[in-house]
């Protein structure tokens, strides 16, 4: 067994060494002890930590069931702050492979008068910052006396509970999906069932995919029937897909149905684009309709995007065909900005049309802000003109000032200029004073300068009052 260390740490050692499992965390600022294990960890923590009132730092490391995998940040745990220090990432996740047999979990317990305080779990390749504490390293921790005594904490209700849970999921050892199965079941926490459900969908065992399959049957929870259904999204096996396809066909809750289609499509599930576009097809439900164009979006390779530019333009609700150009407006597809604009151009809907228009406002890139600039400018309908304005003023620019001044300056219709002259007050302060003090001062319509005044009086600047000022003493 080694622990890697800074040449000036001071080492402790207080009790007989005894070899155990080989780990790679890297221990400085901090002396160490090293103990051995008695006959059950709760009896080695015990003695350890006894009834102090001041905290004790105790850290051992188990077979771990995961791969920690370094994500190309560095992984530097503060000990007494409880965070990742600056300038590091913490940056490990694990990795879906099966363990090898070398990996370990270095956990950290901070304890108290005998009780948990908190724990911390560490990967190998990662360094513990002390803080000046001694850490006391038991050596050859049995993994079944780690998860049963975890377990205990779990049972006596300890603050950190989900940690412990995930704690647990991290040892290999069969146990541990005993564990896991019993933390499922009803009766239980609520918010350690959703952790224990969220690790035996992680874990690639039979009896954890079992106990999945018989709640997805016969759990009664609906927020937990919803968390399962993310669960079996992240499993990767003909089983878990096959499950979820049953809670989104089948589940008794309208909205565990559409929650399950929404993970099929944003986890590539092979039935989502086929199920998804049969639910839009026959679903009249408001609020699956409002949820569907989001899912239609998260499906891979963007193969959403065609739909939405059909139904876009073809559903025959007008909330449906909004939800649909809103989608399309988040993506950088090529059918986005024709759809959106044939949109603007065809619907039926006046407010299918506006909501095109604030649609195209959010497409990135010039040939969108043209395509805003030209509908502002000389859109033959007025209420496409003030919106395409209003929402130009969220795009500062040389361009688009032009533009919001000649419309309120020039257009025929008094609500067009209206709404360019928001449009203004939107721009930077610096850009916009100078332009509305010209419309204060100049517009020939009363309405507008009053408008315009309005807008000076909230920007507060000083140029604003010498106007103000100047009316004043001219009447």
């Amino acid at each position: 067994m080694h622990i890697r260390f800074s040449a000036s740490l001071t080492c402790l050692i207080l009790s007989l060494y005894v070899p155990a499992l080989s780990f790679d965390l890297k221990i400085e600022n901090g002396p160490i002890q090293y103990h051995a294990t008695k006959s059950s960890l709760s009896k080695t923590l015990q003695s350890i930590a006894g009834n102090h009132t001041k905290s004790t730092y105790i850290g051992y490391s188990v077979p771990s069931t995961q791969i920690y995998e370094n994500n190309g940040g560095s992984c530097a745990w503060n000990l007494v702050s409880n965070t990742f220090k600056p300038g590091t990432m913490g940056g490990f996740h694990f990795k879906k492979e099966p363990a090898t047999g070398a990996e370990s979990i270095n956990i950290i317990l901070k304890m108290r008068q005998g009780s948990l305080e908190r724990l911390s779990l560490l990967a190998d390749g990662c360094s513990l910052d002390a803080g000046g504490e001694t850490i006391h390293w038991v050596n050859g921790v049995d993994p079944a006396s780690s998860i049963a005594w975890f377990s205990q904490q779990i049972g006596s209700g300890i603050r950190d509970s989900e940690e412990a849970v995930t704690a647990i999921a991290m040892h290999r050892h069969p146990t541990a999906i005993d564990s896991l199965v019993s933390f499922s079941q009803a009766g239980v926490a609520s918010e350690i069932r959703r952790s224990g459900v969220f690790w035996l969908g992680q874990l690639d065992d039979s009896r954890g995919s079992a106990r999945l399959a018989e709640m997805v049957e016969n759990e009664d929870d609906t927020n937990l029937r919803e968390h399962l259904a993310f669960v079996l999204s992240t499993m990767n096996s003909d089983d878990s897909r096959d499950l979820l396809y049953s809670m989104a066909m089948q589940d008794a809750t309208a909205r565990i149905r559409h929650k399950a289609l929404f993970w099929m499509c944003q986890s590539g599930h092979p039935e989502a684009e086929r199920l998804i576009l049969e639910k839009i097809e026959s679903e009249t439900d408001p609020e699956f309709l409002e949820e569907a164009g989001f899912m239609l979006s998260q499906l891979p390779n963007q193969r959403g995007m065609t739909h939405l530019a059909n139904f876009a333009e073809n559903h025959p609700s007008p909330n449906f065909r909004q939800n649909a150009i809103f989608w399309l407006a988040q993506s950088i597809h090529e059918q986005a900005l024709p759809a959106i604009l044939r949109s603007i151009e065809k619907d039926s809907s006046l407010e299918v049309r506006k909501h095109a228009v604030f649609a195209l406002s959010q497409v990135k890139g010039n040939e969108s802000l043209e395509a805003l600039i030209q509908l502002a400018e000389s859109h033959k309908e007025s209420s496409v003109r003030g919106t395409a304005l209003f929402w130009l003023g969220q795009k500062a620019s040389e361009r688009v000032k032009e533009t919001l001044k000649a419309s309120v300056m020039n257009d025929e219709d008094k609500e067009v200029m209206e709404q360019a002259l928001l449009g203004l007050t939107q721009l930077p302060k610096d850009e916009k004073v100078p332009l509305l003090l010209d419309i204060a001062q100049t517009h020939p319509v009363p309405e507008i300068r009053e408008q315009a005044l309005f807008w000076l009086g909230q920007s507060g600047d000083e140029r604003a009052i010498s106007l103000f000022k100047q009316i004043l003493s001219a009447h």
